[in-house]
């Protein structure tokens, strides 16, 4: 895990910390292993891994893992009824790397896949169903899809005894039908990087990256926006999202034991039609072998997306032919039963800034080589722009919608918010 404000090298999003996964290479994975894990709650885990040398300096390695569990982990007697259910996921991967000399080349592969046993249903309201005199919800089981595929080649060319060249392109595809993201996206990723351990004294990284975010929102029916409980829903169902951004980090050794490290990051997004500066500066002095302490100053900012800004979330609930008196006294109700319908639509707002966060950091580190690490942070963060819900607006209508079968009248009630800074 890296501490701190790290936006001129990660990105967005990298406020306060980024947890680095770094891979196996393929030579250093596991072989030829198979296990196996069983818990409570249904708790089924199979691994199988394995790896090796395919031809002079090519290596490959790859792995398989399927998990399945009950969907909660709780003895409530609320749950039992649906504790038959299961949560599956299966997950893959594969690595190559080939180095020769001063070149390297690796590529990966792989996805996740999670279905889930789900309990879902549909409301029947009369104004919809005119005539009919239907239950106010028809329930049944189904299963909610999530997976996501990628596709990764980098390369690395070392240019000179103190110079290195990096390139690595990245295609990943995502899709979910859950009701509340009900999407898929195809994203392309490419970044070109620079890196010279010896300029002026110091070392000096350069970078250039590029993301494409092809997005496509499920588009629903007016009906269905009132049927489901809830649902997620947009007038531009179709959108090509984009961000560039170029970067530079500097490290400069002030004394023997001193270490001054600069950067910025410039990053324009599309969605916001803007471009953002995520600076950052850190201090950091060896008090021994084995002990640092530093201090540093950084801003990063969230990226932003299209969820809360061009996409509105609807939440219905309704029932039929109920009473409603005024505060609770049943003896000062309204003369009629109504169909009550309430809809709650959270609406997004595409003028919404983008928030940021600066970060203040104190920071202490010892460690032993292989036996013990021991880190301590004192963090200040102040974030601007943070997105709240305002209630924007109340409305009631009365839907006088005779039947022949069921006389009383519709009152439906719409509660509207919108995000708001």
């Amino acid at each position: 895990m890296v501490l701190g404000p790290v936006g001129t090298i990660w990105g967005g999003n990298a406020a306060n910390a980024v947890i680095n996964i770094i891979t196996l290479d393929a030579e250093d994975a596991p072989r030829r292993r198979v296990s196996a894990t069983a818990g409570n709650y249904d708790y089924r885990e199979y691994h199988i891994r394995d790896g090796g040398e395919v031809s002079e300096n090519f290596y490959l390695s790859g792995y398989a893992e399927f998990v399945q569990h009950m969907p909660w982990t709780s003895d409530e007697e609320r749950v039992q009824p649906l504790q038959d259910f299961r949560v599956y996921t299966e997950r893959f991967g594969l690595r190559g790397d080939y180095q020769n000399l001063d070149r390297t080349i690796s590529f990966q592969l792989g996805g996740i896949r999670s279905r889930e046993d789900y309990y879902w249903g549909s409301y029947q309201p009369h104004f919809l169903f005119p005539g009919e005199d239907r239950e106010d919800i028809a329930g049944y089981n189904t299963e909610m899809l999530s997976e996501e595929y990628f596709a990764g080649i980098k390369f690395l060319q070392e240019l000179s005894e103190s110079t290195n060249w990096e390139q690595q392109f990245w295609l990943t595809y995502s899709n979910s039908d859950a009701p509340d993201r009900n999407a898929y996206f195809t994203r392309l990723d490419s970044e070109t990087s620079y890196s010279d351990s010896d300029v002026l004294g110091g070392h000096l990284s350069l970078g250039f990256s590029y993301r494409l975010i092809d997005e496509h929102f499920r588009p629903y029916s007016d009906r269905e926006t009132y049927v489901l409980p809830y649902v997620r829903v947009t007038d531009e169902s179709d959108f090509i999202n984009h961000s560039v951004a170029m970067y530079f980090n500097y490290i400069y050794p002030l004394t023997e034991t001193t270490e001054l490290m600069v950067g910025n990051r410039w990053q324009y997004f599309n969605l916001v039609h803007d471009t953002f500066a995520q600076p950052q500066i850190r201090l950091m002095q060896e008090i021994g072998e084995d002990q640092r302490v530093w201090a540093g100053w950084g801003r990063s900012v969230i990226t932003p997306a299209r969820q809360g800004r061009t996409t509105d979330f609807h939440q219905n609930a309704y029932v039929s032919d109920v009473t409603f008196c005024k505060n609770g006294d049943l003896n000062d109700c309204l003369p009629d039963n109504y169909d009550y319908m309430q809809v709650i639509i959270n609406s997004g707002n595409e003028d919404m800034p983008v928030p940021e966060v600066e970060t203040f950091e104190l920071g202490y580190r010892l460690w032993e080589e292989q036996v013990v690490q021991f880190d301590l942070s004192l963090f200040y963060s102040e974030e601007t722009d943070i997105p709240a819900w305002l209630l924007t607006g109340f409305e009631r209508k009365l839907l006088l919608l005779h039947r022949r079968v069921r006389q009383a009248p519709s009152l439906m009630f719409i509660v509207t918010t919108i995000l708001r800074q």
